[in-house]
This record gives structure tokens, sequence and C-alpha cells, in this order.
């Protein structure tokens, strides 16, 4: 973990003498201090095949709140930014579907924590972010499959099953650095604690500890912009490595460690706007893809895509037809996902979302599952 934060913190300073250009977008953007809430609801069922049919509701809560160092007239450039989050209900994929990907992102059971507690600090095009941090709210995820369920489409399966990686709903400690080279161009990179303490033994997410025998999981990442008002898009390249970590259980009282080796991957993700009519209904796309060793990894890649269609009820204030698919592969058989979603906002802070996901092959070879039907209705409230 130290070598990993030297070597970020020694390529911090570098980027800060590189040419500069467009500026990191500013995170503070309203008073000194702002809190934002929002909770996110899905009905969740079970329509045919994988362990059992039933239905189940989970939810998420999110509280956050942003102090601005500059609007307060302290330091210019400063943001202090905490995210305190709860979760409850159900566990459709574990408890209804046996899939493998997650079909619902918000699944985590019942836990109450904190999410989000650290500390931005922008010098011209340059930020430096410490603290506890989400690594997907920065790397690999895309804007336009965010409209999706399916937890693949936030972060790639290769990442999130091979790896301890800091991704919803367990975050780490990391040094994060962010850098625009101009308005095409921009470069990431960040190191974080290799092995967050567990829910287990740290509940609330507020018991931090670095060892040396957790590792660090250290990525890098660049970004290419496409400022075309035609085809305007954003594509990702990425980099990830672990150098290795163990992990102690105690079972009947008997402590047994196993060692995990190193392991590494890549990434690509991206989407583009294909076609804006006269009405200003959109169309656009995106893909994404990983890979990581097979002699390492029982899932050792993954591919998605899909399309986005917005604007088919002009009335309403966030209206998103969706249509994607996420394969998880496998050295055996692999599992496919496949999603149809519809989001409507009904006011500027409130949403409805039905969902309907078939999933072939559920969990690969891990397990005889039929393929399933799964059918979910999310809504979201903000404030």
């Amino acid at each position: 973990m130290k070598r990993g934060l030297l070597f970020t913190t020694a390529a911090y300073f570098l980027l800060i003498n590189l040419t500069a250009g467009a500026s990191v977008p500013d995170s503070c953007r309203r008073d000194p201090l702002s809190f934002e809430a929002s909770y996110t609801g899905d009905w969740a069922h079970n329509l045919s095949g994988g362990l059992q049919q039933g239905n189940r509701y989970l939810g998420l809560a999110n509280i956050m709140v942003e102090f601005c160092t500059e609007k307060a007239g302290l330091l210019k450039g400063g943001s202090l930014f905490i995210n305190a989050a709860s979760t409850h209900g159900g566990e459709p994929s574990a408890e209804l579907f046996g899939d493998f990907q997650v079909i619902s992102n918000i699944e985590a059971g019942n836990l109450t924590y904190l999410h989000e507690l650290w500390y931005r600090q922008e010098l011209g095009n340059t930020a430096l972010t410490l603290g506890l941090q989400d690594l997907n709210s920065t790397f690999v995820t895309g804007k336009a499959a965010t409209l999706f369920l399916n937890s693949s489409f936030g972060i790639p399966s290769t990442l999130a099953s091979n790896l301890p990686v800091p991704i919803f709903p367990l975050t780490a400690l990391g040094i994060q650095v962010q850098h625009q080279i101009n308005d095409r161009i921009g470069i990431a990179a960040a190191v974080f604690d290799g092995l967050p303490e567990d829910f287990s033994t740290n509940p609330n997410n507020i018991r931090w500890r670095l060892h040396k025998d957790d590792g660090y999981l250290a990525i890098a990442e660049l970004t290419l912009y496409n400022p075309s008002e035609t085809h305007k898009g954003t594509w990702k390249t990425g980099v990830y490595y672990h150098n290795e970590h163990s992990v102690t259980l105690i079972e009947e009282g008997i402590p047994t460690t196993t060692g995990h080796p190193e392991n590494y991957g890549f990434y690509l993700a991206g989407d583009t706007h294909l076609h804006t009519d006269a009405k200003g209904r959109t169309l656009s796309t995106f893909a994404q893809a990983s890979v990581s060793p097979k002699a390492k990894n029982e899932n050792h890649y993954y591919l998605g895509g899909g399309l986005c269609y917005s604007g088919l009820i002009s009335q309403l204030t966030d209206d998103h037809l969706g249509l994607a698919v996420a394969h998880a592969g496998f050295t055996g058989s692999s599992e496919t996902a496949i999603e149809l979603t519809y989001r409507a906002g009904i006011t500027g802070n409130f949403f409805i979302q039905p969902n309907l996901q078939y999933v072939v092959n559920p969990s690969g070879d891990q397990a005889s599952l039929k393929n399933i039907v799964a059918g979910i209705l999310r809504f979201g409230l903000s404030f």
C-alpha cells in the first residue's frame, strides 16, 4: 500500500506541471454548504426460472453533504463531501434469481453505513482527492449505461467479482488524481486500500485500517472526449492492478489465512450520441468490455452494450427507453443478461422505471438453473 501511495503522489506532482488545458469540472456549484437526499426503491419479481418464484422489495437511501471551502471564504478549489447510505429489504439475486451479475444494482442487504468521505483540492486543470471513495464514481462507468439496472452495466463483472474493488456498497480509503489535458483528453489514476474491512467486522464502514497484508489496488484511466454536436461521446480505457492480499477467516475459533496472488485486467467503456431529430428526440449507444487473466479468474472477460432513446414522451422531464446486453464469460458456460427498461420522470424529483430482464444460463456452470425472466418496478425520489 505504501509503495502505491508514493507512486500516485509522485504522479500527482508530475501532472500539475503538464500543459494546462480545459479545467477539471468544478464540484462546488452552489452554496458553501449544500444538502441532498435521495431514495430508490425496487419491487423485484421472479416470473420464471432461477432459484424460486416470488418477489422482494429493496431500497437505498442516501444523504449527501458538501462543503465548498472557496465559497465559504476559505481555501480556493477545495470541497469536502460526505455520503451516508442505508440499504434495506430483500436480496433478490441471492434469494430468488441465483444470477451472477446481480439483476438489481442496489442489492446489498440491510446496512447503514458511510459510503463516502473525501476532500478534493482542485488546482487549475488538476484535482487531488483523498479519503473514503467509490472507485465507480470516477472510473469505468459511462453516462448512457447508468440508465440500466443490472449491476454489470455500472461496473463490469470482471472487476466486481474478481477483486475486492471499492464500489457499492463497500468503499475504501484511497488517493485519486484527475488531470484534464484539453477538451478532448483527460487522465486519472488512483490507489486504494487493497482489502477494506468487511461489514461483518465494520458494520458502518467507519473502521479503516491500512495493513501490509491487504495489498493495494491501483487503477489508471485515459478518457477521450468527442465534442462534436452531432456525435458527442466519451470513451474510457483503463488498466487495474492488485499486488496481492491475504484474508483471515475464523471458523470454530480457529483462524485460517488464505493468500490471493497478484491480479490485473483491462477495460474499455464509452458512449456516443447517434442522432437527434427535429423534435429533440435522441438516440445514443454505449459499449463495454473487460478482460483479466483466464488462469487467475473464473470470470475472465465481460462484454456489454446497448441503445438508449430519449424523448419518447415530450411532456415528461426525464424520459428514456433502453435495450442492453451484458455477457459475463466463464471458462465453461457463460451468463448473458438482456435488459429492456423505460424511465419516466414524472416531476423533476420523482421517477418510475419498469424493467424487464431475461438471463440466459444464470451463473454459468456454477449452478444448473433455468433461464430467468425478472420484472422490476423501480421508483426514485430526490430532494
